[in-house]
């Protein structure tokens, strides 16, 4: 387990270490560290900007959710698009923010930064939500095409749970297959929640990305046994 500054981008630097298996200079961010995490923040957010249109047609109320939780204003009388660009404006503001600074609520990651990390990074991301009472629950983000209305195929980010001993399982096979699955752990606690990075031996992970694309066939191997159907050859997974 790998542990990032608390300023409120935990979640930004996280999804950094996990990604590249980084272990040092994140409880205080190193330039090196400021400068890639950032660039990567900056990256995943232009891919949030890009699906925007989509995600609000296919799941109009994630929209909702999220605009109330980031809008200064009462959103009651705004259309839809009018909330679209008040989202829109809001990322954006986001994106200008060092990853070095603190940052306020409004500006910690949400499901759909985690849908765009997985877009972004074209692997599943697996997040161990770690209530106070020591519960864990697993989501699974993901991303899958879909048909809009008139027909058009877009690609867009998707959300699974998995009950946990089903995740459990299809970890362990994983592992014992040789690849090594993108996991953030979310923390609940009274002080507030903070995102944790899963990383690995750093000789295994060297292994792992040297063979990479070797290991997109054999999560089909492993569908019998877990009951986790792949819908794309990128470790995207969905529950059959």
């Amino acid at each position: 387990m790998t542990n990032v500054a608390g300023t409120g981008q935990c979640g930004c630097l996280a999804f950094y270490a996990a990604l590249g298996n980084v272990t040092t200079g994140l409880m205080n961010p190193t330039t090196e560290v400021v400068a890639a995490a950032g660039e990567l923040k900056r990256q995943v957010i232009n891919t949030l900007l890009a699906n925007l249109r989509d995600e609000c047609l296919l799941r109009p109320e994630e929209l909702e959710a999220e605009v109330k939780a980031v809008s200064k204003r009462c959103t009651a009388s705004l259309t839809m698009e009018e909330k679209r660009c008040a989202l829109a404006e809001h990322f954006v503001s986001q994106r200008k923010k060092s990853i070095k600074d603190a940052v306020s609520l409004t500006y910690w990651v949400w499901p759909s930064h985690i849908k765009a990390m997985s877009i972004h990074a074209r692997e599943a991301i697996y997040v161990l939500d770690v209530k106070t009472c020591d519960e864990v629950r697993v989501q699974m983000y993901g991303y899958q095409d879909q048909r809009l209305g008139n027909g058009e195929a877009v690609e867009i980010g998707i959300i699974q749970p998995l009950a946990t001993d089903a995740a459990l399982r299809l970890f362990q096979d994983l592992v014992a297959a040789g690849t090594l699955p993108l996991v953030l752990v979310l923390r609940h606690s009274e002080a507030g929640n903070h995102f944790q990075a899963v990383t690995y031996d750093v000789e295994k992970y060297e292994e792992y990305t040297r063979h990479y694309d070797d290991y997109a066939t054999i999560v089909i191997i492993l569908w019998p046994s877990t009951g986790v159907a792949p819908s794309t050859p990128y470790l995207i997974l969905m529950i059959g």
